[in-house]
């Protein structure tokens, strides 16, 4: 009878309550451990509302089961879990005691296998028993008791384990938590497939034994749980596959967002510098019509030698205000466009502005999903320590009578009550994350729409590319028109030779239309300034955009990075390796082509410094021929002033000479002398009559010759004024020339034509410190430079070559009419 009693109270007890929650499986298992029977479910089931596939993307909302046997007792592991003996039912009880009393016990040999494999095979290895050892019944005797009562322990043991093997696949990403659910389940399969077949040789022992009543009651109870596990499992699997693919069809999607967003980028990219090569382009086409201007102004320029006519000029100066009037509206044209660029990159920065805050909201909201799940796994942690205690103080309460073992048992179940509560609100913090996770997707669907807009505007930088094109025509249908109007205007000027009578009229009007012209073409130069300062602006504003291009590029490729980074979290680390060694190739390759580009430019720059020396040496050699020009004509009137001074002084001696021969002198002189022979005053007479032939044969002779310096020094005035104008010309060239070149070099960067020697002097004068260092440096040294004080040390400095130009070209002049004068004074020598 005491021991019918112990058993009654080892069914009474058998109801034990511990929690493994933090387990992440999401099917139900069966083990057989010894003839217990351990059923590990959640109270979470498959056919709740949070079964869907949305809800299921976290690690706590995947109901579980196992099912496990282990010495004939149900060990149910739930959020109540309890330990029920599979055979310890009433009936089993009653059949029990009936057996004892009958002296049915457990046969010797059977408990000497028993000892036997418990020594070989140690607690925790339970599983390992062979199949025909397992008992079908529960043991009839206080030692079994005490034996299931270990076995009992073990199976805590093993429970602890399982948690907290349970606990560090929480900590593992998504991939690695559904490989090892696939795992498990196919373990948890093995499993069945070994309980079925257990199950079936119990069957049959049991069917031999002849407790048929029973044992089918309880062969069908197994059948049902077995299809009601087969079914979980397929659901679960089900499940599995499910989210396994829309995770791939999500990560495809953002794969497929990232590449189009890249390739937005690239192309707005391309476009800014198809945009500043038609700019070139456009600057090229405008030199061009600049130069076609400048050869019409040099015909019009030999028209004006040809005629002065009053109505041609009058003609002139209308061209020249419609050209004014054409370069006003331009220069206005330039400034709208400016105004419009700096009005596109404010967008553009306050774009860059709200994007990066938009990124470190999404940091933010990362970090808090973070902070979370970490809330959760504390709180997991928390329970399982009061599972434990709750596990500790029912082992010690065990020996303890059957009314203390009754209030534990409610104490437990309201604490299993409590716990589902924590268990509900951490399903409405799942329900919260989730909503975060949609709110972010409806962000991402922002910056597509974001890369849209930017395509729009690609569109419409394509369409200003081709309106520039069209430009371009118009530009050269003007040209074609001009070069016809030269035609008309050569046929015009043989109109005008037939009009030179009328040019004598016209002069006095024409000095005041030249007074006119020279007023306008100072307008015309103040604004060929403004229009090369309003194109060094546009040129700062080029810099600018590009800089700024540059930097949006970097900026997107640190977004990128820094969203990369994020999904490490998510994602392996193999393809963001791959990922990463693909962009410093790419970064290889851009500096490579970066180099290359700096190479071509710097030899463009030495090809065009080439032109430039070529250009000025022509320049100089026509210089130099101008000089020996005007040295020859110094020369000439030299010796035309010497001639006339001879002639002069020549013209003075005759004249005394035919004074002191004057006729009245001579008969006074006759009379006077009247003594003296008659020899002597015809021989006088004749010799004056040959000095007077001798005199007029000389004035006729100085006529001539000054009439021929007179045609000479008409010739010569015409030479001269020939070479003035074309004089006037080269200037005006090298003007434009030194214009072109100042714009060269000050794009180009400081010290890049300069020589060695000047680039130490440089450097010496860098490190003294002050304006110079400023000037000659990046950097600013002396905080008063300014902007203004640099131009101004700059026009100093050119105003002072021009006077070292000057004087060089003077001292030049000196040098060529001493050696003129040297070459003269040898030949006179060399005569005498």
């Amino acid at each position: 009878m005491d021991i019918i009693e112990n058993i009654k109270n080892d069914n009474n007890e058998n109801v034990y309550d511990f929690d493994t929650r933090g387990n992440s499986k999401s099917a139900t298992t069966e083990n057989t451990l010894n003839g217990f029977k351990i059923e590990n479910t959640f109270n979470e089931t498959i056919s709740s509302s949070h079964g869907s596939p949305q809800h299921m993307e976290d690690e706590h909302s995947k109901p579980i089961t196992e099912n496990n046997t282990l010495n004939g007792y149900n060990i149910e592991d739930t959020s109540n879990g309890k330990i029920v003996p599979s055979n310890c039912t009433p009936q089993n009880v009653q059949n029990q005691h009936s057996l004892m009393l009958s002296g049915s016990e457990g046969t010797p040999e059977q408990e000497e296998k028993w000892k036997t494999c418990k020594s070989e095979h140690g607690r925790n290895n339970l599983n390992e028993f062979p199949r025909d050892i397992h008992p079908v019944s529960p043991p009839r005797s206080k030692l079994d008791l005490q034996n299931n009562v270990e076995n009992f322990i073990n199976i805590e043991e093993s429970a602890l384990l399982i948690t907290e093997s349970i606990e560090k696949s929480a900590l593992f990403s998504i991939k690695d938590i559904i490989n090892n659910l696939g795992k498990q389940k196919e373990e948890e399969c093995k499993k069945l497939i070994d309980y079925i077949s257990r199950l079936e040789e119990e069957k049959d022992e049991l069917i031999i034994k002849g407790s048929h009543d029973v044992c089918l009651s309880q062969i069908e109870q197994q059948n049902r749980e077995l299809l009601i596990c087969k079914q979980e499992h397929e659901l679960d699997l089900r499940l599995i596959n499910n989210l396994k693919l829309e995770l791939e069809a999500m990560r495809k999607k953002y794969e497929i967002a990232n590449k189009e967003k890249e390739a937005t980028v690239m192309r707005y990219a391309k476009g800014e510098m198809e945009v500043i090569k038609l700019k070139q382009e456009l600057e090229g086409t405008e030199k061009k019509h600049k130069e076609s201007i400048k050869e019409r102004d040099l015909l019009a320029t030999k028209l004006k030698s040809l005629s002065g006519e009053k109505n041609r000029i009058c003609q002139m100066i209308d061209s020249k205000c419609s050209e004014l009037a054409a370069v006003q509206k331009e220069v206005e044209k330039l400034k709208d466009e400016n105004n419009t660029k700096d009005i596109k990159i404010k967008w553009i920065q306050n774009k860059l502005h709200s994007e990066t805050e938009c990124q470190k909201e999404s940091e933010i909201n990362v970090q808090k999903l973070h902070l979370k799940l970490q809330e959760a796994l504390n709180e997991v942690e928390k329970s399982k320590k009061e599972s434990q205690l709750n596990m500790k103080r029912f082992c010690e309460s065990q020996e303890n009578r059957a009314f203390v073992v009754d209030q534990q048992v409610k104490e437990l179940q309201a604490q299993i009550i409590l716990e589902r509560h924590c268990s509900e609100d951490k399903d409405s913090t799942i329900k919260q994350l989730q909503h975060e996770v949609e709110t972010l997707k409806s962000k991402h669907q922002l910056f597509i729409d974001e890369n849209s807009a930017l395509l729009l505007k690609v569109q419409s930088l394509e369409k200003e590319k081709a309106n520039y094109e069209c430009l371009s025509q118009a530009l050269k249908e003007t040209t074609e028109k001009q070069s016809e109007s030269v035609l008309e205007l050569q046929s015009k000027l043989q109109e005008l030779e037939i009009l030179r009578s009328t040019l004598k009229q016209n002069q006095q009007k024409l000095v005041a239309s030249q007074e006119e012209v020279c007023k306008i073409k100072a307008r015309n130069l103040d604004l060929e300034q403004d229009i090369a300062s309003c194109k060094e602006r546009e040129a700062d504003m080029l810099e600018f955009t590009q800089k700024v291009t540059t930097k949006n590029v970097r900026l997107q490729s640190e977004f990128s990075l820094i969203e990369k980074k994020a999904h490490q979290l998510e994602y392996a680390e193999e393809p963001l390796i791959r990922q990463v060694s693909e962009l410093e190739k790419q970064i290889k390759n851009l500096e490579k082509e970066r180099a290359k580009e700096k190479n071509d430019g710097i030899e463009e720059r030495k090809v065009v410094a080439r032109h430039l020396a070529e250009k000025t040496a022509k320049v100089e050699q026509l210089m130099a021929h101008i000089e020996d020009l005007k040295g020859e004509f110094q020369v000439t009137k030299h010796k035309q002033a010497a001639t006339i001074r001879e002639l002069n002084r020549e013209l003075q001696q005759y004249r005394k000479k035919v004074d002191q021969y004057d006729p009245s002198n001579e008969n006074n002189l006759l009379n006077q002398n009247s003594r003296t022979s008659s020899c002597i005053s015809l021989n006088e007479q004749l010799s004056t009559n040959t000095l007077n032939n001798q005199l007029g044969l000389d004035r006729q002779s100085l006529v001539d010759k000054i009439v021929k310096l007179q045609r000479k020094n008409a010739k010569f005035s015409e030479k001269i004024d020939f070479l003035e104008e074309h004089a006037q010309q080269l200037v005006s060239e090298l003007q434009k020339k030194t214009r072109v070149l100042q714009n060269y070099i000050l794009r180009e960067e400081a010290g890049a034509l300069s020589s060695s020697f000047m680039d130490n002097h440089k450097a010496e004068f860098a490190k003294h410190g002050g304006i110079m260092a400023t000037m000659y440096g990046s950097k600013t040294v002396d905080e008063n430079m300014s902007l203004e004080l640099s131009l101004e040390i700059n026009r100093k400095l050119q105003a002072v070559l021009e006077d070292t130009l000057l004087k060089n070209i003077t001292l030049k002049e000196n040098i060529d009419t001493l050696g003129d004068e040297i070459t003269r004074l040898s030949q006179k020598i060399n005569n005498s």
